[in-house]
């Protein structure tokens, strides 16, 4: 039955219920007790409405996923409901009801679309100029303060990650060396000294070559073969700051069914005859019993990922640490 505070099980109620329209008038032909067959009105009504909750339903399916990133595609998915309560808000008979879930999601809207932006600009598909598309259809009235807060938050982003990177490998150079490297350029018997002071001038900021060469590159062609983290693994010699922050931001799951679903078999693995496992042990049950279910497709992309945690040279910490 139909669920109030979930809109996918009214739309998987209705969408079962039409397969049975011949069904539901021959048995309103046949039985005269029978006065609950909808009437043709009825079905319209449901046929706009299931065409309105589909988009809904079609969204959770897609960030709820486990075997692929979730986080560049959140923005796509909650556009396109954007756009669908947009387009049918007009409807003369659910205008009204479309009208306030257009208002209840707007709220929200407002709230997230900064945070469901930068992933999309790390997808190599679609990146700013995508966002900047869009924002200039949901903010119709003054777009461009939208356009430029997220500009200058994902410029902040990168600024912090090359600071923090070149920062790492100014500390591995010194300890590897034992001298100072600013020490090394300015010394007084160095007689090419003035030269590298000259070229530091004139010489072309890093921070804004690498970002502005990505954003300026035309976004590749989509496939539906395309996979992300294996792209970024491929180019993490071209741009190494943003990899950096590709391997953190699209880590992050849209949705928490992902997690709750791993460790959901956890009542299954420690039970009353098997309590004493330790934490490696359970650990190792539930991380195999996920990967074995997973396809190849799935092991490859845990590939990619190992890839680019190598070339942090970080670890892979404990998914129940």
């Amino acid at each position: 039955m139909d669920t109030p505070t979930r809109w996918n099980s009214t739309y998987l109620m209705i969408e079962k219920a039409m397969e049975y329209i011949r069904a539901f008038d021959s048995l309103a032909k046949q039985d005269s007790n029978y006065t609950y067959a909808p009437f043709v009105k009825d079905w319209e009504k449901a046929t706009v409405l299931c065409k309105v909750l589909k988009v809904f339903y079609d969204a959770t399916m897609v960030v709820s996923g486990t075997s692929y990133p979730t986080s560049n595609l959140y923005f796509h998915e909650m556009w396109k409901i954007k756009i669908t309560l947009h387009n049918e808000s007009s409807n003369a008979d659910l205008g009204p009801m479309i009208v306030v879930m257009k208002t209840k999601f707007n709220k929200y809207w407002y709230d997230i679309y900064m945070n469901l932006a930068i992933p999309v600009i790390l997808d190599p598909c679609f990146k700013f100029k995508y966002i900047e598309f869009c924002l200039k259809q949901a903010f119709v009235n003054d777009p461009q303060p939208r356009i430029d807060r997220v500009r200058k938050t994902f410029r902040s982003l990168f600024n912090e990650y090359f600071s923090q990177l070149n920062n790492d490998n100014n500390n591995n150079f010194s300890q590897e060396t034992g001298q100072d490297h600013s020490q090394m350029i300015t010394a007084d018997d160095d007689i090419f000294g003035d030269w590298d002071d000259h070229l530091n001038e004139h010489r072309q900021d890093p921070v804004t070559t690498e970002l502005d060469r990505y954003l300026n590159e035309s976004p590749i062609s989509r496939s539906g073969e395309f996979d992300i983290l294996k792209w970024w693994s491929a180019n993490s010699s071209t741009y190494p700051t943003l990899v950096a922050i590709a391997h953190d931001v699209l880590a992050v799951s849209a949705s928490t069914v992902a997690s709750e679903s791993a460790f959901s078999m956890g009542g299954r693995i420690l039970t009353d005859f098997r309590s004493r496992l330790s934490v490696k042990s359970v650990e190792a049950l539930i991380c195999s019993q996920d990967w074995y279910r997973g396809s190849d497709s799935h092991w490859r992309r845990m590939g990619a990922i190992t890839d680019l945690v190598d070339l942090r040279d970080t670890e892979i910490e404990s998914p129940l640490a």
